[in-house]
């Protein structure tokens, strides 16, 4: 990556996060749930572009390599201190930090197995639903831990493809866009599971931006050049937007489409699973006072 362009890059996405830092620090005055979520996640899409770009320009550097390295031990141990003595702020920022870290050392240090480890992790996805459905311990662990390392990944991906393919305008500003949408899609359906709040917001609006994403490309590809591209063109199309794609359509008709007396045998209500005393309704009858009030 040239200077010039991680300047550029690394400059439009802090004035992303200033922009959306605004509206942020307001819905959180007045209490705004949905534009706090959207704003937070937005923010949260830009500091990530930030990391993305300064890790992918430092790469080469022993000593930022070794300082990443070291990061995720240190940060994954902070974790559990900070949990055990029930300091939430510490561990959420130390978890933060360690996904970050992991993210970096898996997606950026070692881009060759970058595919490998998006597949590792979209199994690990659904080996943590399935221990969810039966209730095993450390689904929640598993399913969040690849899910989140997943999301990020997939965003990362995204990212870097643009320095192989700037001759094409067109994937240039769809897959970095897909990878985002994804990602906020993947978060959402994480959040969803774990009943998280903001969950249904975050589906929602990745689910509506989705369609009108799909529409666009549809409409747009045909004029695009397609039949023009070079094979590592028509490679990252696939790659990075139509197998992601297709999985985040089969958990959104899931979700929207599939009737709920099926989704409850796949995943059963909470209450069902409850112990209840058998205990049946009756009537309790008024006594009569009339005697005793005319004595």
């Amino acid at each position: 990556m040239s200077k010039v362009l991680f300047k550029k890059l690394a400059i439009y996405s802090g004035l992303i996060i200033l922009f959306c830092l605004i509206p942020l620090i307001i819905s959180i005055i007045y209490n705004i749930v949905p534009l706090t979520v959207i704003s937070a996640m937005l923010m949260g899409v830009a500091f990530l572009s930030v990391i993305t770009f300064i890790s992918v320009f430092y790469s080469e550097y022993k000593k930022f390599r070794t300082v990443v390295y070291i990061l995720i031990p240190v940060c994954f141990i902070l974790l559990f201190i900070f949990a055990y003595i029930q300091i939430s702020i510490l561990a959420i920022i130390s978890s933060m930090i360690a996904f970050l870290a992991t993210s970096i050392s898996i997606f950026i240090f070692n881009q060759k197995r970058t595919t490998l480890f998006l597949y590792i992790f979209t199994c690990l996805v659904f080996v943590g639903i399935f221990m969810k459905r039966f209730h095993l311990p450390f689904a929640g662990t598993i399913l969040t831990t690849s899910s989140v390392l997943f999301s990020i990944g997939i965003f990362m991906y995204g990212l870097i493809s643009l320095f192989y393919i700037q001759k094409n305008k067109y994937l240039s500003i769809l897959i970095p866009l897909c990878s985002a949408i994804l990602m906020i899609f993947a978060l959402g359906a994480v959040f969803k599971l774990q009943h998280w709040i903001g969950a249904g917001i975050l589906m929602k609006t990745s689910t509506v931006t989705i369609i009108l994403v799909t529409i666009i490309t549809l409409l747009t590809l045909p004029q695009s050049g397609y039949f023009n591209w070079a094979p590592g063109h028509r490679k990252s199309f696939y790659r990075n937007i139509v197998v992601p794609w297709i999985v985040a359509a089969a958990f959104i008709a899931y979700y929207f489409l599939m009737p709920q007396s099926t989704k409850e045998l796949i995943f059963p209500p909470r209450y069902q699973t409850a112990a209840h005393y058998n205990m049946f309704p009756y009537d309790l009858e008024q006594p009569d006072t009339s005697d005793t009030n005319e004595q």
